[in-house]
């Protein structure tokens, strides 16, 4: 414990002197004792202690002195000594004076006297030990609050910095996927494509705000897993081998190893691997049926399948928008879930009006 002050007033000497004596025995030299006959003298004393930088703990006072009486100095102390403990001493206690000393002075001890050494040693070494220990407390209490802010700083920019990195992944995952494309003039935007035609289709589903952009995002990715794979095989005008069928079957897990890295993606990584699940199971990879495919893999595949079919091959011409629709509904409940079709198609006959066979003109996805 830091040396601290007691101040005690009274404008009885002997009782003074007694009450020194007892105080010193109670709290050895932990704490400097300073005597005062008036209040005006203990004011004075509490205004030097505290010009002098000194802690002061505790002060107590008689409640019958000569001028201010001890409410009063005590209302005074509570006012420019904050936090000080006061004990009121009466030599003629009555409720109505300790109840005042309470309310308006922030008493915590009221006594009467004549008062026990041992009863004064007890009061003053446990209010001392509170006091100590609630000053404790609160040093504690900045500190922790201190190292809360500290920490919650710390978090955010740990959360900027790794928000910044997985927003570079997601960038250079998007330009890879923008590459890919570029290899082959016949599918060029077809991702982009397939994020708006998703994006229409959720709306069409009437999917919160956020559900719709992350549809948006697994449809630029969606085909992401085909980097790496042969550019002869993915590019081929006809049929595929059924080894060569088998390597391109694998891009979808591919492509959500690619993601898993990026925990901000986690909510794409099924889209993107079961955008080729079938309605009824036939699908792959996992060969999902029914309401077990997820619900972003149900749409992306309505949309890239739209987006394949109304596309110009070198080996076919694209679908106009009523054939696409005919086909589309003709799978629906085999290859696609029904209320993406009706939901997609219901928008397309809306925004390519009732005369309009071809397909819609769709800008790239932003």
């Amino acid at each position: 414990m830091s040396r601290g002050t007691i101040v005690l007033v009274d404008d009885d000497s002997k009782f003074l002197e007694t009450m020194s004596r007892t105080l010193e025995q109670a709290v050895g030299d932990n704490l400097e004792i300073v005597a005062a006959g008036s209040s005006e003298e203990g004011l004075g004393s509490l205004y030097r202690i505290r010009s002098e930088g000194k802690q002061l703990d505790l002060v107590i006072t008689s409640q019958a002195l000569p001028g201010i009486p001890g409410t009063r100095f005590l209302e005074i102390v509570q006012s420019q000594f904050p936090g000080v403990i006061k004990i009121l001493v009466s030599d003629r206690p009555n409720l109505e004076e300790a109840v005042y000393a309470f309310n308006n002075a922030g008493l915590d001890r009221y006594v009467s006297k004549p008062w026990e050494p041992e009863d004064l040693k007890f009061t003053v070494t446990s209010l001392l030990r509170q006091a100590a220990m609630r000053r404790t407390n609160e040093r504690l209490l900045v500190d922790l609050q201190k190292r809360n802010a500290e920490l919650r700083e710390a978090l955010r920019e740990l959360k900027e910095a790794k928000q910044e990195v997985e927003n570079s992944y997601f960038s250079a995952i998007q330009s890879l996927a923008v590459a890919l494309e570029a290899k082959d003039r016949y599918t060029a935007g077809h991702s982009q494509r397939v994020s708006r035609f998703a994006m229409m289709i959720a709306r069409g589903l009437e999917l919160a705000g956020s559900e719709v952009r992350t549809i948006g995002q697994i449809g630029l990715l969606h085909d992401i897993g085909k980097i790496g794979m042969d550019e002869r095989v993915l590019n081929k005008p006809g049929k595929l081998t059924k080894e060569e069928f088998e390597m391109v079957k694998q891009h979808p897990v591919i492509g959500a190893q690619i993601l898993a890295p990026v925990r901000t993606l986690d909510g794409h990584i099924s889209g993107i691997k079961h955008h080729h699940e079938s309605w009824d199971g036939t699908g792959y990879p996992d060969g999902l049926k029914g309401e077990a495919i997820p619900l972003p893999a149900r749409i992306i595949c309505v949309a890239d399948s739209f987006d394949a079919m109304t596309s110009t091959r070198p080996y076919r011409p694209g679908r106009t928008l009523e054939e696409a629709i005919v086909e589309m509904r003709r799978c629906e409940g085999v290859q696609f879930d029904a209320r993406c079709v009706e939901a997609f198609v219901s928008i397309l006959q809306r925004e390519a009006g009732p005369e309009s066979t071809a397909p819609p003109k769709v800008a790239a996805a932003g």
